[in-house]
C-alpha cells in the first residue's frame, strides 16, 4: 500500500506493455542453468534471462497492466516471485533495450519502419565517425563456392599442423629477435606503405571469410558483408549474429576465434619465410606480414575491450550475452545515483554483477584514451598546415561525445522526475568549467624546460707537463688547496740521464772552444759555438721538464677527481689530465638546449628563469641565461646527461670509425646547442658540482598546444629513427 501511495510508482505499475511480436525466444542450456535468448532481429541483439524473468516478461501481452502481470507471475513463480521494485526494474530494462512498447505511446510498426531504415540508410551511420557500418553484399553465393576448396582447412590435421608450424614460428622469432626488431622499421616507412596497405586487406579478407566458413560450418548464416570504418581506417566485416542461436557456447566461441586462428598461421609462416629468404622485397613482405597477422591481431582483435573478437570470447566464458550492453547500463544507472535518481538493477547475480562493473570501468578508460590518442595523434599529422582540418576533426571528436553526452541526459530527465535538477546544473557547471579549464592550458603559454648539470666556472684541469711515472700524490677528491700548491710528483730517470749527458756535452765544447781559440782557428770556433747554444736549449729544456715533475696548483679551489689513488706507480704521457680544481663560489648551470628552443632562450632575453635540482630537499633558484653557443654539438655536455647512465639526453653508439668519439664513444641522437646560466657567489656555494637540474620559464612566444605538437612530432621522428 506504500508504494502503491507515490506517485512515481503508481504510474508505472497500470502501464501496459508489450512484447514486441516480432522477438525470437528460446530456451538455452549456459553452464549447466536453464535460461533463455531473446533475439531482436531488427537491431541484430541478444538477450539473456533466467526462467523467472521470462514467465513475467511473457506476461506483457499487451492486455495486462504492470501490476496485473506481478500478481499474475506471483501466482507462477511463488516463492521466486518479483516485488514491486524488481518487477519495475525488469520493465525499464525492457524499454531501454526496447524489447517491448507501451501501447499508449506508439505503435509497433512503427518501430520497425525506424529499424528497417535504419538498418538500409548508410548515412545513418555518420553521426559517429569513427565508426561507419557501410553494408555491400550477401556473400552466401561467394561462400558456396569457397567451402568446397577451403573445408578441409577447418579439420583437425591442420589443426594440429596450426600448432606445429606457430610454435616453429614463435621459436624462430624469439631466436632471431632483435633482427625482426630491426627488420620492422619498414612498417614506418612510406615508400612501403601500399604494400602495408594491400598487405593488410588480403589479411582482413581472410580474417572475415574464416569468421564466415566457421559459422556456416555449425549451422549459421551470414546475410551481409560489408566495410565497417573504424577510426578511419576501412575493415572488412561480415554479419555473423546467427552464431548466438548455437547450442554450444564453444562453437561460438570457435567462430569468434576463427580469424585470428587464420592470421596466426599465416603470421607463422611469413617468420618462416623470412627467416630462410635473402630477397630484399620478399623479407619486407614477409615481416609486415607476420607485424600485422600477429601484433595486429593480439592488439585490436582479441581485445575484449572492442566490440571485435575479444570481446564475443569473454562474453560467451563469462557467461554474460550482451556484456557491452549491461556495462552501459551501469555506466547509466552510475550517473544517474549522481544526480539523484533511485539507483537501478542489473538483473544480473553477485558474481556476473561484479564481472559487468569491472568491464564498464575498463572499457570507459580504454576509450578514453582510444580519444586522446586519437586527438594527439590528429594534432601530430595535421599540425598548422592542416589547422582547419585538426580544429574539424577535434570537434567530430569532442563535440560527438559532447553532444551524445547531453542528449542522453536529456533522455534520462524526461524517463526520471526525481532526478535533481540542481545535481544536473551542478555536473554541467563542473563539466563547462572543465571544458574551460582545458582550452586554456592548451592555448595558453608553454613551459619550455631543459636539462642542466652544475659546473664550476671556470673548471681548470691539471695535467701532466712532462711524462714520467707518479710517484707521490699530495691530495685527495675533495681537498681545498691554493694556487702553488704541490699536487703529485713524477719520476723520470731518463730525462735525468740526459740532462746529465747534455751537461757533459757542454762542458766538452767549452774545453773543444778553448783549445781552438788558442789554435787560432776561428771558423771551427764558431761552429763549435752553435753546437754548444743549442746544446745549452737542450739542457734548459730538460731542466724545465724535470721541474715540471712536481706538479702544483695551477690555482686555488677544490680537487675534482675519480679514484686518484689508482694514478700511484703508473706511467703518464705529456698531456695526460690527472683531476681538476674548481672554486665554490664560482659555479655555472650548464644547459642542454633543443634546436627549437633556442630562439625561445634568445627572446626570453634577460628575463629570470627558474632552476629545480634533483636533489632531494635542494630549493628551487632564479638567475638568468648568461650565453648560448651559436653551434650545436652531438657530444654530451656531461656524461652524466647521457641516457647510458640514467640521464635525460638520449645517445647512441659510435659505431663510424670516421666519426670523432666522445664522452665514452656516445653521441646524441639530436644535435644540441649548450647554454651558460649565471650563479651567485652564495648559490655556488649552496650547490655541488654535478647536481642535475632542470631549466624552466614560461613563454607565450608558443602555446601549449603548439609545444604538444613539437614534442610528439619529435618522439614519432625518434621512433622512424630508430
Amino acid at each position: 500500500m506504500s508504494n502503491l501511495a507515490d506517485p512515481s510508482v503508481r504510474e508505472p505499475l497500470y502501464a501496459v506493455l508489450r512484447l514486441r511480436p516480432h522477438l525470437k525466444v528460446e530456451c538455452r542450456e549456459f553452464d549447466g542453468q536453464t535460461g533463455y535468448v531473446i533475439e531482436d532481429p531488427f537491431r541484430a541483439k541478444f538477450y539473456r534471462v533466467g526462467v523467472a524473468e521470462q514467465a513475467f516478461i511473457s506476461l506483457l501481452d499487451g492486455t495486462r497492466t504492470v501490476q496485473d502481470a506481478i500478481a499474475s507471475a506471483a501466482t507462477r513463480l511463488r516463492e521466486r516471485a518479483f516485488s514491486e521494485s524488481e518487477a519495475l526494474a525488469i520493465c525499464r530494462w525492457l524499454l531501454e533495450t526496447q524489447l517491448v512498447e507501451n501501447t499508449q505511446a506508439f505503435e509497433h510498426s512503427r518501430l520497425i519502419n525506424k529499424a528497417e531504415t535504419r538498418r538500409d540508410c548508410l548515412w545513418s551511420s555518420l553521426g559517429n565517425p569513427l565508426s561507419i557500418r557501410c553494408p555491400l553484399f550477401n556473400p552466401t553465393a561467394v561462400l558456396c563456392k569457397l567451402e568446397p576448396w577451403l573445408a578441409w582447412t577447418l579439420g583437425r590435421p591442420l589443426f594440429v599442423a596450426w600448432w606445429i608450424v606457430c610454435l616453429y614460428g614463435l621459436a624462430l622469432a624469439v631466436g632471431h629477435w632483435d633482427q625482426l626488431v630491426v627488420d620492422t622499421i619498414v612498417l614506418l616507412d612510406r615508400s612501403h606503405w601500399w604494400l602495408l596497405v594491400l598487405s593488410w586487406l588480403v589479411l582482413k579478407l581472410l580474417h572475415e571469410t574464416y569468421h564466415a566458413l566457421v559459422c556456416r560450418k555449425y549451422g549459421g548464416a551470414v546475410p551481409e558483408a560489408g566495410i565497417f570504418v573504424l577510426f578511419f581506417a576501412p575493415v572488412p566485416y561480415v554479419e555473423l549474429t546467427s552464431s548466438w542461436r548455437f547450442a554450444s557456447k564453444w562453437q561460438r566461441i570457435a567462430t569468434a576465434t576463427a580469424g585470428m586462428y587464420i592470421e596466426l598461421l599465416l603470421a607463422a609462416v611469413a617468420v618462416i619465410v623470412w627467416s630462410s629468404t635473402g630477397n630484399h622485397t620478399t623479407r619486407h613482405v614477409a615481416v609486415s606480414i607476420a607485424a600485422m597477422a600477429s601484433a595486429g591481431t593480439l592488439l585490436v582483435n582479441a581485445n575484449p575491450l572492442m566490440r571485435f573478437d575479444g570481446y564475443f570470447i569473454l562474453s560467451d566464458l563469462v557467461g554474460i550475452p550482451n556484456l557491452n550492453t549491461h556495462a552501459r547500463r551501469w555506466l547509466t544507472s552510475l550517473v544517474e545515483r549522481m544526480l539523484g535518481c533511485p539507483p537501478a538493477s542489473l538483473g544480473l547475480p553477485p558474481r556476473q554483477t561484479r564481472i559487468v562493473i569491472v568491464y564498464a570501468i575498463a572499457a570507459w578508460l580504454w576509450r578514453t584514451l582510444i580519444y586522446i590518442t586519437l586527438l594527439l595523434a590528429i594534432v601530430v599529422l595535421l599540425g598548422r598546415v592542416h589547422v582547419l582540418l585538426a580544429a574539424a576533426a577535434a570537434i567530430t571528436l569532442v563535440g560527438g561525445a559532447a553532444y551524445r553526452t547531453c542528449a542522453a541526459l536529456i533522455r534520462m530527465s524526461t524517463r526520471q522526475p526525481v532526478m535533481s535538477r540542481r545535481r544536473l546544473a551542478l555536473i554541467g557547471c563542473a563539466a563547462c568549467v572543465f571544458a574551460v579549464f582545458i582550452a586554456y592550458l592548451l592555448a595558453g603559454p608553454s613551459t619550455i624546460r631543459a636539462p642542466g648539470i652544475v659546473e664550476y666556472k671556470p673548471l681548470v684541469s691539471v695535467r701532466s707537463s712532462s711524462p714520467g711515472f707518479i710517484r707521490q700524490l699530495e691530495v685527495e677528491d675533495g681537498d681545498v688547496v691554493s694556487a702553488g700548491e704541490v699536487l703529485a710528483v713524477l719520476e723520470n730517470r731518463e730525462l735525468r740521464v740526459q740532462l746529465r749527458m747534455a751537461q757533459l756535452e757542454i762542458d766538452k765544447s767549452v774545453a773543444e772552444c778553448r783549445m781552438l781559440r788558442q789554435a787560432g782557428e776561428t771558423a771551427k770556433e764558431q761552429a763549435e759555438l752553435a753546437a754548444q747554444s743549442a746544446l745549452r736549449k737542450k739542457a734548459a729544456e730538460l731542466s724545465r721538464q724535470i721541474k715540471s715533475l712536481t706538479i702544483r696548483a695551477p690555482a686555488g679551489g677544490k680537487v675534482v677527481g675519480r679514484n686518484l689513488a689508482s694514478w700511484l706507480g703508473r706511467y703518464v704521457e705529456q698531456g695526460t689530465e690527472l683531476f681538476s680544481i674548481g672554486d665554490e663560489r664560482s659555479k655555472e648551470v650548464v644547459v642542454a638546449l633543443q634546436q627549437d628552443d633556442v630562439d625561445l632562450f634568445l627572446q626570453h632575453g634577460d628575463a629570470p628563469i627558474e632552476i629545480r635540482f634533483s636533489a632531494i630537499g635542494a630549493p628551487a633558484i632564479e638567475s638568468t641565461v648568461e650565453s648560448i653557443e651559436p653551434r650545436a654539438r652531438v657530444d654530451p655536455p656531461h656524461e652524466a646527461l647521457s641516457s647510458q647512465v640514467g640521464g635525460p639526453l638520449a645517445v647512441r653508439l659510435v659505431d663510424d670509425a670516421d666519426t670523432p668519439k666522445a664522452s665514452g664513444d656516445y653521441e646524441l641522437l639530436d644535435p644540441y646547442f649548450t647554454a651558460s646560466v649565471r650563479l651567485s657567489g652564495s648559490q655556488s656555494e649552496r650547490l655541488r658540482a654535478g647536481q642535475l637540474a632542470t631549466i624552466k620559464f614560461t613563454t607565450w612566444e608558443q602555446t601549449s598546444l603548439r609545444r604538444l605538437q613539437l614534442l610528439l612530432a619529435r618522439w614519432y621522428a625518434h621512433q622512424i629513427r630508430n
